[in-house]
């Protein structure tokens, strides 16, 4: 296979791929059902609970539970970036869970 052949494979393959991404974006596009003003309303509602939750959290346990939830690190590593075991790390997220849980319980309670 020459040269010019590895290109022209490589362009249909990157030609061919880039149709099916947007064949299913299209698709995705015609068959998702628009969420309701209602529903965008109790989304937003909920997102900013969390964030006041996760806020109110001790530091610490804020930086852990964050770094396990929205960076996906393991308890391992983020107990060597901290230099503490992982098991403090793991008891730590857990009771961030805790606290946020219970906070949104209240709110729920209230309503």
């Amino acid at each position: 296979m020459t040269f010019m052949d590895k290109v022209y494979t490589l362009r249909t393959e990157v030609y061919s791929e880039g149709w099916n991404l947007w064949d299913e974006t299209l698709y995705n596009r015609a068959f998702r059902v628009p969420k309701s003003v209602e529903e965008l309303i109790f989304d937003a509602e909920q997102r900013e609970l969390l964030n006041k939750a996760i806020a109110a959290l001790p530091e610490i346990q804020r930086r852990r539970f964050l770094l396990y939830h929205e960076y996906n690190l393991n308890y391992r590593q983020i107990g060597e970036m901290e230099h503490c075991r992982p098991q403090s790390i793991r008891h730590s997220v857990i009771r961030a869970k805790e606290k946020i849980k219970a906070v949104i319980e209240k709110y729920r309670a209230g309503q």
